[in-house]
């Protein structure tokens, strides 16, 4: 019975803040597209395994930046501090796999 109030919870967060969740998503998708294009485009024809797990990390952090803004807006409106969620909470918060490599 516990687990279905927690579902039901956040349930009505996503609900709530539906809209802010969707241009997030958004934001998220465009960091990671440039940060990826900037790689390609700097690194055309050569495999660097160092240089990949650069760009990897870098993906990372820009998704990151996307998200802030949003949270910050988010835990306003829910009341709840999102900021201390790591990103596999917040992935299941808001049921976005893509939040998992969100860093703090």
């Amino acid at each position: 019975a516990d687990s279905l109030s927690c579902v039901r919870i956040l349930r009505k967060m996503r609900e709530r803040v539906s809209e802010s969740i969707s241009k997030m998503k958004a934001d998220m998708s465009r960091a990671e597209e440039q940060a990826r294009r900037e790689y390609e485009r700097e690194r055309r024809h050569e495999y660097d395994s160092a240089a990949y797990l650069i760009s990897m990390n870098k993906q990372s952090a820009e998704k990151s930046k996307a998200a802030l803004p949003h949270l910050l807006t988010m835990s306003d409106h829910l009341g709840v501090d999102l900021l201390h969620l790591s990103g596999s909470a917040l992935s299941t918060v808001f049921d976005m796999k893509e939040m998992s490599s969100l860093k703090s």
